[in-house]
């Protein structure tokens, strides 16, 4: 996931792992996913950079926080559709490190069916604070807890998952906070995420991380 402004994290991707193609003979493939630029500027430079690059998706919306529902949703249709034949798709913010060693590793001994993996929050509460930025109304979501999901910042699921959170999602209102909105999806389809401490936070050691922001 990323935005048009975002160039020098793509950048700096492209030049590190970005590099990366095979890891003990598992294809790898990223592509960047963002929402329409503000201004018509600066849809020409991003334009310059998907034609050099050609690794850019641009979805046809504004690209804003509140449309991060949306935007996950178009890249699990995008990786269906495009990509049918993958065992696995991982959403990942452009800000978060990942150690394709460790994450290759975990997924080779991983069930292929039924299987989404990440840092798993269960019973979070919303927050009612109206001047925090996750603030959530009850008019929102009413009730005192959220379903049980994945940080949004990194989580991998195998390709039936994917393609039934499209399915779910079809007859689920959507909700502004997509890694709620995805558990929200798992509880209809009565999937259970797997946690997995190489999902955490810059605290966690760097030879044990599947991914750090």
């Amino acid at each position: 996931m990323s935005t048009p402004s975002t160039v020098v994290r793509r950048s700096f991707i492209r030049n590190s792992r970005g590099l990366i193609r095979e890891v003990d003979g598992y294809q790898i493939i990223q592509v960047f996913f963002t929402g329409m630029p503000s201004t018509n500027e600066n849809f020409q430079i991003l334009k310059k950079e998907h034609d050099l690059f050609s690794d850019i998706v641009v979805v046809d919306f504004v690209d804003s926080y509140n449309n991060l529902t949306l935007k996950t949703m178009v890249m699990l249709k995008w990786a269906v559709t495009y990509c049918p034949h993958v065992k696995y798709v991982m959403k990942v913010d452009d800000d978060v490190f990942i150690n394709f060693d460790n994450l290759v590793g975990l997924l080779s001994n991983a069930q292929q069916n039924n299987y989404i993996v990440g840092h798993v929050y269960e019973n979070a509460k919303p927050i009612r604070d109206e001047l925090n930025k996750w603030y959530t109304s009850k008019y929102d979501w009413p009730i005192d807890n959220f379903p049980t999901y994945i940080s949004g910042a990194a989580y991998v699921m195998s390709v039936d998952v994917a393609k039934s959170i499209l399915q779910s999602a079809c007859h689920m209102k959507m909700f502004i906070f997509e890694d709620v909105y995805v558990g929200l999806n798992l509880l209809n389809l009565s999937i259970k995420p797997t946690h997995h401490n190489g999902f955490d936070t810059v605290y966690v050691l760097l030879n044990h991380a599947v991914y750090m922001t």
